[in-house]
C-alpha cells in the first residue's frame, strides 16, 4: 500500500443555522483515506488478504464513499467496530 504525505486528510465541519441547529460539510476528494484502493490490497501476499492482527483505522465516512467503500467490501475476513464518540 501507499501512503501519500502530501495527500490532505478529510475535512469535516459543523456550521449553525440561524435556528442554531447544526449543518456538516465533508471536504473527502482528493484525501488520503479515500486513496486506498482493490488494486492496493490485490498486490498484498495471499490474494489480497490483509495479515493476521493487521488493523486499519477508518472514520465513518472511509466506509461509505467510494473508493474506498468498494475496496473494503467483501474483504475476508473482516472485522469492522463502530464505536460511538462524544465530542463536548
Amino acid at each position: 500500500m501507499r501512503c501519500l504525505p502530501s495527500d490532505p486528510t478529510t475535512l469535516a465541519t459543523v456550521h449553525l443555522r440561524e435556528d442554531r441547529s447544526a449543518a456538516y460539510s465533508f471536504h473527502a476528494n482528493g484525501t488520503a483515506d479515500r486513496g486506498l484502493r482493490p488494486e492496493h490490497l490485490a498486490a498484498l501476499p495471499d490474494g489480497g488478504a490483509l495479515p493476521a492482527g493487521t488493523a486499519l483505522q477508518l472514520g465513518s465516512l472511509g466506509l461509505l464513499l467510494e473508493p474506498l467503500a468498494s475496496t473494503l467490501d467483501n474483504r475476508s475476513p473482516l472485522s469492522i467496530s463502530l464505536e460511538r464518540k462524544s465530542v463536548t
